[in-house]
């Protein structure tokens, strides 16, 4: 459902926009990490949810040679009814959020026309933070709000047009997603005359002994296949493997906790 207002002052060359809106899904699919690794994820349908918001913007030409612009947002989300199976274990994600759904977001802007075919943009956007991923685990896994601001400057004639992009302007550090719970460390050194490795490590479930010389067969993978709880061919870690080994180099896996799976 929607409602939109479209407006136009001509005396002051201004446009003024607005929209509200609610939406009613059933069966959305949504992307969930199932906690076993930072890798874990599979796509689940939510039986049903809901969002709604507004939506405001605004544009004017001051002169033949510059005009502004800016938008304001606002969106809640919700799942209505969200269970998922795992096995023996039932997770219920009713109640909680929309993934990467920011309560608020603004933006603002302006363009300069020097004359000459010289061209300049400056602006600001806004987002508010936001959840990166959907469950009763929300409160730790957060991306920051954060202020950027981007430019543009270029030439422009009838025919085409040459810019120069410059994003982040300030320099302000963000996230885009945030795992706080799951821990990987990456570390490069020389291991021999001519020789560089790289070591990978996180901190999830492990793997047995007995396996860690087959995780790089094909079409290998750990687990028993009417427990497992991830999709997936085995492929992976055994193309990884081929394009090392054409490049002259080797992987191995260590596993310091044995587990049983």
């Amino acid at each position: 459902y929607e409602l939109s207002l479209r407006t136009y002052w001509p005396q002051w060359g201004l446009t003024a926009n607005a929209n509200a809106y609610y939406v009613d899904w059933t069966d959305q699919q949504v992307s969930l990490n199932l906690g076993l690794n930072a890798y874990d994820y599979q796509v689940e349908n939510a039986g049903s949810s809901h969002l709604y918001g507004f939506e405001i913007e605004v544009a004017q030409r001051l002169s033949p040679k510059a005009s502004w612009y800016a938008s304001l947002g606002h969106t809640r989300t919700e799942f209505d009814e969200f269970n998922v199976e795992t096995g023996a274990d039932t997770r219920n994600l009713s109640g909680s959020e929309f993934p990467y759904a920011p309560h608020w977001t603004f933006s603002i802007g302006g363009d300069y026309r020097f004359g000459n075919g010289l061209v300049a943009n400056l602006n600001a956007n806004y987002r508010d933070r936001s959840y990166t991923e959907a469950g009763g685990e929300q409160d730790g896994r957060i991306a920051g709000e954060r202020t950027l601001v981007n430019g543009r400057f270029g030439y422009e004639s009838d025919r085409w047009g040459a810019y120069v992009f410059g994003k982040n302007l300030l320099n302000e550090k963000y996230s885009q997603y945030s795992r706080e719970d799951v821990r990987v460390g990456v570390r490069a050194f020389r291991a021999g005359e001519g020789e560089v490795a790289v070591a990978i490590s996180d901190f999830g479930v492990g793997i047995p002994r007995d396996q860690l010389k087959r995780i790089f067969n094909r079409f290998h993978r750990v687990g028993n296949e009417l427990t497992r709880i991830r999709t997936g061919t085995g492929r992976g870690r055994y193309s990884g493997k081929e394009t090392l080994k054409g490049m002259g180099g080797r992987i191995e896996a260590f596993s310091p906790v044995d587990v049983s799976l």
